[in-house]
């Protein structure tokens, strides 16, 4: 990995990538108010990966490192 683009709501954010970790802040929000209260808020984060060879992948799904 090369790199993340991080998309949350309005605001977008880069950071490049070392061991396949990436530390991205942006100014605003993770999620979104959720009108229905039962179902608790909803994650608005988009991810995408860019990889060394410059491969994108769109709408990646992040997982925690072991």
């Amino acid at each position: 990995m090369a790199g993340v683009t991080v998309r949350a709501g309005r605001f977008t954010a880069q950071a490049t990538g070392e061991d396949g970790r990436y530390v991205v802040w942006w100014p605003g929000p993770a999620f979104a108010r959720n009108p229905d209260r039962e179902s608790g808020p909803r994650l608005m984060l988009r991810y995408d990966i860019i990889l060394r060879n410059g491969t994108i992948i769109a709408d990646a799904q992040p997982s925690r490192p072991r």
